[in-house]
């Protein structure tokens, strides 16, 4: 679904649309659909009595909801934010904003590990600020393999659609379901929620990949994010937020000013 939107949004279109057939087996799919945008505007007959459902996203209306005017941002009126993402979970998490390619076609690039959810888990306190619908700037920490100055970079918008905190999950299971398709191991998780860690957990959407990725340098130079800044949770200004979507190269498409 994302990849078609991406091709949407990068053709200019003005609708998208699928068929489907209402059956209950299908249920769930029409719901994911209707979740992010799509209608049941119309039946498509067939021969034999069955009937197709028509679902149609307008990509020209602005609905007034993060998941149904995905994969467009609202940047007018939220908070925005630069969050750090370790490098050992930053691939499996975004694979169309990997660090390797500085002229990257999130378009022609299919990667079948893409997905519109993400689920982060953190513990830098300030995340629980965070509200749905603002936007987050994901910032990709240094790998070691050189100086942070240039292997650290920006890459992509998200926005939030909910944060929850330990005490948001009233048992290991309800934890275990909400965060199953995070990067992080089973394992990993059942320890946390079992020493009650004061974790936080950020559940976004994906709706941005930059073009090319805004090294540490030009966030310090260019953008202005001061030096002695937290970067693991850092709070962006406008005019800061809209130069890294310049220096990133996003389409302005994206964004509903």
């Amino acid at each position: 679904m994302k990849k078609i939107m991406d091709q949407a949004v990068a053709l200019d279109v003005d609708e998208i649309y699928v068929t489907i057939f209402p059956t209950d087996e299908l249920r769930y799919l029409i719901r994911s659909f209707e979740v992010f945008g799509f209608a049941h505007v119309a039946d498509k007959p067939h021969p034999d009595g069955a009937k197709e459902w028509v679902l149609v996203k307008n990509m020209r209306v602005v609905l007034g909801d993060v998941e149904m005017d995905y994969p467009f941002v609202k940047t007018k009126g939220v908070n925005k934010r630069l969050l750090s993402i370790h490098p050992n979970y930053h691939t499996k998490l975004f694979p169309d904003s990997i660090l390797n390619n500085e002229s990257y076609d999130l378009v022609t690039d299919i990667t079948p590990t893409n997905g519109i959810y993400k689920i982060y888990i953190c513990w830098m306190k300030d995340a629980a600020t965070l509200k749905r619908g603002d936007n987050v700037v994901i910032y990709r920490m240094g790998d070691g393999l050189g100086p942070a100055y240039y292997r650290a970079v920006a890459t992509s918008i998200c926005t939030v659609t909910e944060v929850r905190r330990y005490m948001d999950f009233d048992s290991l299971d309800a934890f275990l379901k909400y965060t199953q398709y995070s990067v992080f191991s089973e394992l990993e998780r059942r320890k946390w929620y079992q020493y009650k860690s004061n974790f936080i957990v950020i559940k976004m959407l994906y709706n941005v990949a930059f073009a090319k990725r805004v090294i540490r340098k030009d966030l310090l130079e260019q953008v202005g994010i001061p030096s002695d800044a937290y970067w693991g949770f850092c709070p962006l200004n406008d005019a800061q937020y809209y130069k890294i979507i310049e220096l990133g190269g996003a389409d302005e498409r994206y964004f509903i000013h």
